[in-house]
C-alpha cells in the first residue's frame, strides 16, 4: 500500500500526499527539503519512503509541525482513478473487487458504489478521513489540484521566507487525463459520486463544475 503520510523533522513539515491529487508533483517539488544523505531516486514516492509516518504520529506532533495536504474535486479524482488504475492498466489489487481493465466508466462506478466500503485502497478513500485523526483536522494548508500553480507559488514563498530554500518550479510528473472529467458523467453518474463522496464535497467545498463554493 502506498504511504500517505510523510514527515521532515529537520524542517518540522509533515505532508499528506493524497493519491490522485497531483501528489507526485508535490513530493517532487519538496525534494530539496529531504535529508541530503538519501539516495536519489527518479520516482518521488521511492525517494520519500524513509520519511513515511503514521497518521497517529502526525496527530501527536501536530503542534510542532506545519502540515501540508493536497485535495481535489471528487468527480475529477474519480475519473483519474478510473483512467489510471482501471481503464488503461488494471492494478492487480483491484481485481478482487470486480474491476477489470477496459471496463466502461458506468460499470466502474457501479462496482465502486457496490464495494465502496470494502475497498482497501487509498486511491478511492475519503479525503476528509485522510485529513482527520478523530475530530482533529491535521493539515494547516490544503493545496488544491485545480489551482495548483497558484497554491504552489504560495508554498514556495512560505518555504523561501521560513527556511531560505528556493523550491523548483512545479513539474507535472504524471500525465493528465486528455478528456475533461465532466465528459464522463451522465446526471445519474454525477449523483453516484455525490453520494459516495458527500463528506469530501461538503468539507472541501466543491461542486460538479470544479469550482469551490463561495464562502468555503
Amino acid at each position: 500500500m502506498q504511504p500517505l503520510y510523510y514527515d521532515i523533522p529537520a524542517y518540522k513539515i509533515s505532508v499528506i500526499a493524497t493519491p490522485k491529487c497531483a501528489n507526485s508533483s508535490i513530493l517532487d517539488l519538496l525534494r530539496p527539503l529531504l535529508p541530503s544523505e538519501l539516495p536519489h531516486k527518479s520516482n518521488p514516492h521511492h525517494m520519500w519512503g524513509p520519511m513515511k509516518i503514521s497518521k497517529e504520529r502526525i496527530a501527536e506532533v501536530k503542534l510542532d509541525r506545519f502540515v501540508l495536504a493536497i485535495g481535489r474535486n471528487p468527480w475529477a479524482r474519480t475519473v483519474s482513478h478510473y483512467e489510471d488504475k482501471v481503464n488503461k492498466t488494471l492494478h492487480e489489487r483491484l481485481r478482487q473487487y470486480g474491476f477489470y481493465q477496459g471496463m466502461k466508466f458506468e460499470e466502474y462506478l457501479k462496482v465502486l458504489s457496490d464495494k465502496f466500503n470494502k475497498i482497501n485502497d487509498l486511491h478511492v478513500a475519503s479525503q476528509k478521513e485522510m485529513f482527520h485523526s478523530g475530530e482533529m483536522l491535521l493539515p494547516d494548508l490544503i493545496l488544491r489540484q485545480e489551482r495548483l500553480k497558484q497554491d504552489v507559488d504560495l508554498l514556495r514563498s512560505m518555504v523561501l521566507s521560513r527556511y531560505q530554500i528556493e523550491l523548483p518550479s512545479l513539474a507535472h510528473i504524471n500525465k493528465k487525463t486528455k478528456r475533461h472529467y465532466s465528459e464522463y458523467y451522465s446526471r445519474e453518474n454525477r449523483l453516484v459520486v455525490r453520494k459516495l463522496y458527500s463528506k469530501d464535497i461538503d468539507f472541501l467545498g466543491y461542486n460538479f463544475e470544479n469550482k469551490e463554493k463561495v464562502g468555503k
